[in-house]
């Protein structure tokens, strides 16, 4: 992937490098001192960026109106993260299309939380592939809303539809789809996280309005899980 910190900075730029390389190649990402500088190498160059930090308050050009002029010109295919020392000018952009915030001060702290939800996203957008008689089914990840057993085969429910795959347990599917979204609610449903609605004290509401049982003992866990993620920092 493709990341790129746009900050005038540049003080920032080096606490900003020494924390992001515990996370990914130091080749993966680009520094920009303002939006017109990347606007013209994104112009010159053609590069597919898939995470921007951006900068809320920047001369010129600043992180919201460049989230804008993206929008505008589709060129927002990317996961936006927004950065600030200023813990006001968050509700500027609250409502805009944006992963997660962060504050710089707890930059230290919050940089993990943030690397694992853009994980997520593009581990969401991936596709799997189940056997399917003497076919292969290939969905994509965020498409799935749940897996449960019925008469002893793996159904895979997305909206509107059922599939029953070629295999017998769920611990099959939690292996082919490898991914944190994922969870048992019971010894025999699993759910996609960012596909359900409510979570209640003893059940969970799916997008599609299937209702399932969670078991005692992964009540808690159900319910965390579910808050971390539609958390946004």
């Amino acid at each position: 992937m493709k990341y790129a910190l746009i900050d005038d900075d540049l003080q920032f730029h080096i606490t900003f490098k020494s924390v992001i390389n515990n996370y990914i190649e130091a080749f993966d990402i680009d520094y920009f001192t303002s939006s017109r500088d990347f606007l013209t190498n994104l112009n010159n160059n053609r590069i597919n960026y898939n995470v921007l930090f951006l900068d809320i308050d920047m001369p010129e050009m600043d992180g919201i109106s460049l989230y804008e002029h993206l929008m505008e010109n589709d060129l927002n295919d990317c996961v936006i993260v927004y950065i600030t020392n200023k813990s006001n000018l968050v509700y500027r952009a609250l409502g805009l299309n944006v992963l997660s915030f962060i504050y710089k001060p707890d930059l230290n702290s919050e940089i993990g939380k943030v690397m694992t939800k853009i994980e997520n996203v593009f581990d969401s957008r991936s596709y799997v592939s189940f056997p399917f008689g003497d076919s292969v089914l290939r969905l994509r990840k965020k498409d799935i809303i749940s897996c449960d057993i019925v008469n002893r085969k793996v159904r895979i429910n997305i909206i509107n539809q059922t599939y029953d795959v070629s295999l017998k347990i769920l611990d099959d599917v939690m292996q082919l789809i490898n991914s944190s979204n994922f969870i048992y609610v019971n010894r025999s449903v699993i759910v996609n996280i960012n596909q359900i609605r409510i979570v209640s004290k003893d059940k969970v509401t799916m997008n599609n309005g299937i209702t399932y049982d969670i078991s005692r003992p992964r009540r808690k866990l159900v319910e965390q899980t579910f808050i971390d993620a539609n958390i946004i920092r």
